[in-house]
Order: C-alpha cells, then structure tokens, then sequence
C-alpha cells in the first residue's frame, strides 16, 4: 500500500487510489467462487465483524451480550436484533467501534468540510443521508473499508469491462 503525506484533495484521492486498487484486485476472483467458497467468506468475516463490534462498542457490546462470534453462522443471523437508523444516531458515541469518534465531531467535520472533502482525524471518510426518511444519518468508514465498499459494488462492471465475452451479462451472439 502507498502511503501519501499529501493533504486536501489531492491526498485524499490518493490515499483512496493507493486503497482501491489491491481491493479491487483481491474482490475480482470472488465473482467465480462456487456457493460454498462464499459461505465460507461470509461466515469468516460475519465472526470478525461480531467479535470486533462486541470488543469495542459498548452499544453493541450490551445488544449481543452471551452471542458467541466463533460459533456464529449464517443461519444464526434472524437471532441477531434490528438496529433502526434512530437508534444508531441516538446511540451514535456508544455505536461506532473507534472510542475517539463521537456524533458531534462528525456533525462538525461534515458541516466544515464544505465542497472539498476531507478526512476526519487523518482516516475516515464521513458520510451523512438527507434524512428523507424523516431521521438523518452519519456514517464514518475508515478509509481502508471507504475503498473496500467501492470495490465491491464496481467488481462486477470491472469485471465486464476486462473481459466482455467471458463476463455472465454478455449476450450470446446467436
């Protein structure tokens, strides 16, 4: 991974470029695995993910107290409860997994950051909703799963576009 100490737009594109191509890259071949390479995947970073939010979010630490990520699968997944968007913004400084992060901060790096987009504390890319559902949310990525985000949604147009004729939407010529 390149590391840039460049700032404003500039670094920010080129921290995201530096992020986003070995993604891109490692999520290609994912297109051709077979249902259980995927299952096998899914459950992998399903326990990581559990492990994580219950270690550092105290919200989440009290919502999945006695789940046990190591023995947690797929079909475990109904068991789990619902988190609204009301609840996650209500909730926001005990959610988030990074202790230093609070919903205020967010709020402000948002509102400053104006037509430019910038980092919040050097890593995360802060997103916000427009609230048309009536609640609006924020939203912080680190930069690192920002990229991974993008490389999953554009590996299949990717994909297409490196190989028409073998990709699953190319039409049969006959």
């Amino acid at each position: 991974m390149t590391v840039t100490t460049e700032s404003g737009l500039a670094g920010l594109q080129a921290r995201i470029e530096s992020e986003f191509g070995p993604r891109l890259a490692a999520q290609l071949p994912r297109l051709g695995w077979d249902a259980g390479q995927l299952a096998s995947h899914q459950t992998d970073r399903l326990r990581i993910l559990l492990a994580r939010a219950i270690e550092r979010s105290p919200f989440h630490a009290r919502r999945l107290a006695g789940l046990d990520p190591a023995r947690f699968g797929l079909a475990d997944l109904a068991r789990l409860p619902v988190m609204t968007k009301a609840q996650m913004m209500t909730s926001f400084n005990e959610v988030v997994t990074d202790r230093r992060l609070t919903r205020s901060q967010v709020e402000k790096h948002l509102q400053a950051t104006g037509a430019e987009p910038a980092l919040l504390a050097g890593d995360y890319v802060c997103l916000a909703t427009g609230g048309s559902s009536g609640q609006r949310g924020v939203f912080v990525q680190t930069i690192g799963e920002y990229a991974e985000h993008a490389a999953a949604i554009l590996r299949y147009p990717v994909a297409g576009l490196l190989a028409p004729a073998s990709h699953p939407t190319a039409r049969s010529s006959r």
